[in-house]
């Protein structure tokens, strides 16, 4: 049996993950059980029986630990090389370099990134913000950023946009962010225009699919690398002497109505 740790369906990146894992683990006839990290924790006795497990980012390193000697594969974890599990990824780095080319090929001489926590972690060091700062460094354009989390006003938002004449690219660190900085703006009546006010997210889940114009994606490709890390695990089943690996997945640039 493969037992596996989900966020709960309010992350569009977990729901995504949950849905392209059971797709996968049902075309291998693999039976399964969800298990919420919680229960785990307080009823250790349930991985007696476990083949495998399945973990996503919500679980830490330190949560991990409880899966000691089991075959583990974790998908979309940020911490890369912490433990003896294999980690199934997008390439971060590629992911922010990507959103600030994107930015720089529509000529804006002024940029925001926009994070918070607990959706960036570690934001000083995290690989998809790095890769924005460092690509944008190289061509001197410069980067104002903003850490925020779900609950605050759109006051220091506002503040910035006013700064800024309305003229800025701005690159949110995912879906959740990039869906809040969109509903801002309307409430401000303020309409994205290319090389103007431009806003490119990072994840391609659904939750940007209904804006217009259209909100340019730094795909991850969340369902392959989903679908992959099942495929690890049950490899990794049959193996379990083998090394513990690290799968990093290339992202994509979707422009609706670009090829």
């Amino acid at each position: 049996m493969v037992k596996g740790s989900y966020f709960s369906d309010s992350d569009p990146v977990a729901a995504l993950i949950r849905s392209s894992v059971l797709q996968r683990l049902n075309e291998r006839k693999v039976p399964f059980e969800v298990v919420p990290f919680e229960r785990l924790e307080a009823e250790p006795a349930l991985l007696d029986d476990c083949r495998g497990i399945l973990s996503d980012y919500s679980c830490k390193p330190e949560q991990c630990r409880l899966f000691a000697g089991h075959p583990h594969a974790s998908v979309m974890n940020e911490e890369l090389g912490i433990g003896p599990w294999d980690l199934y990824k997008a390439n971060d780095l590629q992911a922010g370099e990507l959103a600030a080319e994107y930015l720089i090929g529509r000529g804006f001489a002024q940029t925001l990134l926009v994070y918070g926590e607990p959706m960036s972690f570690r934001p000083e060091t995290n690989p998809r913000l790095q890769g924005f700062r460092n690509r944008m460094k190289t061509e001197g354009i410069p980067v104002t950023e903003l850490r925020c989390d779900y609950a605050e006003s759109s006051g220091r938002f506002k503040a910035l946009l006013d700064r800024f004449g309305n003229r800025l690219g701005i690159f949110a660190f995912n879906d959740l962010l990039a869906y809040r900085i969109c509903l801002t703006l309307d409430f401000l009546g303020l309409v994205r225009r290319p090389g103007e006010l431009e806003i490119i997210s990072c994840d391609n889940t659904f939750l940007l699919k209904g804006f217009n114009p259209p909100v340019p994606e730094v795909d991850l490709h969340i369902q392959e690398i989903a679908s992959r890390a099942v495929d690890g695990l049950l490899w990794r089943i049959e193996n379990p002497s083998a090394c513990a690996a690290d799968l990093l997945v290339r992202p994509g640039l979707v422009v609706a109505g670009e090829e």
